[in-house]
């Protein structure tokens, strides 16, 4: 359950950017991918990769993406209708 509340926030950062730049949303979604490969690859940690983890980190980023890319429509949509308004 951790795991998927520490990869809330950038989540959420990474969809409300992704509405303009797709790239960061892949980099967020390798980030998992990354931290579990590290965990396998260095014994140093005393860490073991678990395919779990990656489920819920990359849980995490999709919930909270969700939320950050409909933040952004919105705040778009509002800053299109303030610029026509005046």
């Amino acid at each position: 359950m951790l795991n998927t509340w520490l990869f809330l926030p950038p989540g959420f950062f990474a969809g409300y950017a992704a509405v303009r730049r797709v790239w960061v949303w892949v980099i967020a979604f390798a980030v998992p991918f990354a931290a579990e490969a590290v965990q396998r690859l260095a014994r140093l940690l005393s860490r073991r990769c678990q395919f779990q983890d990656l489920v819920d980190n990359t849980w995490g980023l999709v919930l909270r993406s969700m939320l950050g890319v409909a933040t952004a429509l919105v705040a778009q949509r509002l800053s299109a209708r303030t610029d026509r308004h005046g």
